[in-house]
């Protein structure tokens, strides 16, 4: 197993029948997402077949020339495909990867179907056999995983199991899988540069090539290797909000290498569009101290994607 600094958790126990298990992983969730905002679980229950049938769905999509990927380019939502430099960052840096984006089913009947909502929009599927059923698959098999992470959550603070997982019926819940070129040239290219997550969670399968850094306390940069049977999880700015800052949203990003090809499958995993996010509920804040304001979690992400991505400023002008 590939060494790491950041902890190494077996949620496995998140699905006992036992109170006492379930509260003893959540105990180390708890610690992880205090200290670090980084961990890897093992013992997600997820098949090998059903990750790398995602996987070889999303190199062969890659491999399709490029004026076919962009038959279905995203506009101002995430659904569909999203090119190279697509994002870019405060300091007008773009992130050198592209993406396929998929997101919580919207069926005829929902109020979104009609695409008005910007992160609750139908998805749009490429036209390439075999394509569509694998990344299904690997989708509602993360998104378990993360519904049985915010149970996790929840019996940290001591909150009924369902307080997160109960805003999930409508989620703004997107999963991308993400192709990162060789690095081109001399020097540090960055396939996503220095950021934060904008979400709750951030659920992460990534190939056996590395690249993944995150920010240490101490303002230093440790790799976050690609450890075999685990994914990676970390906290976003709005769980950190939620948690009035006692979970930390972690800086992180990705360093593209010289000949190789880096894939890799997050799933962003946010709650209902009209949740709010109310610091205020969640025990054990110190006696005196600020309490954030709450915020409504769907517009919050609107505001944060509408910073840094480029299709939803040209749509927008």
């Amino acid at each position: 197993m590939a060494k790491t600094a950041l902890p190494v958790i077996d949620v496995s126990g998140l699905a006992s029948p036992d109170t006492a298990a379930r509260k003893a992983v959540a105990g180390e969730i708890g610690r992880a997402c205090v200290e670090h905002g980084f961990f890897y679980v093992s013992g997600h229950g997820i098949p090998e077949e059903v990750i790398q049938g995602a996987v070889g769905a999303a190199r062969r999509f890659f491999a399709q020339p490029l004026e076919k990927r962009l038959e279905i380019r995203a506009g101002a939502t995430n659904r569909g495909y999203t090119p190279l430099r697509e994002s870019e960052h405060e300091d007008g840096k773009p992130d050198v990867n592209e993406g396929f984006e998929l997101g919580f089913p919207v069926p005829p009947d929902d109020p979104d179907y009609g695409g008005s909502n910007p992160v609750r929009a139908p998805n749009r599927w490429p036209d390439l056999e075999g394509f569509r059923e694998p990344v299904e698959a690997h989708y509602f098999a993360v998104f378990e995983l993360g519904m049985q992470l915010l149970r996790g959550f929840a019996l940290h603070f001591g909150l009924p199991e369902d307080y997160f997982s109960g805003t999930f019926s409508r989620p703004v819940a997107d999963m991308r899988l993400a192709h990162y070129p060789p690095q081109d040239g001399e020097g540090v290219e960055f396939g996503t540069f220095d950021h934060t997550d904008h979400g709750v969670i951030t659920i992460l399968w990534q190939d056996g090539n590395g690249g993944l850094e995150v920010e240490s306390a101490s303002g230093g940069w440790i790799p976050a290797p690609p450890v075999p049977g685990t994914f990676v999880v970390n906290i976003g700015d709005l769980l950190s909000h939620w948690t009035n800052g006692r979970f930390r949203s972690t800086l992180h990003r990705v360093i593209n290498r010289p000949g190789i090809d880096r894939y890799s499958i997050p799933f962003f995993f946010n709650p209902d569009f009209d949740t709010d996010v109310n610091p205020a509920e969640i025990p054990g804040i110190a006696e005196g101290a600020p309490v954030l304001p709450p915020v409504v979690s769907g517009p919050y992400l609107i505001g944060c994607f509408s910073d840094y991505r480029q299709s939803w400023k040209e749509e927008a002008v």
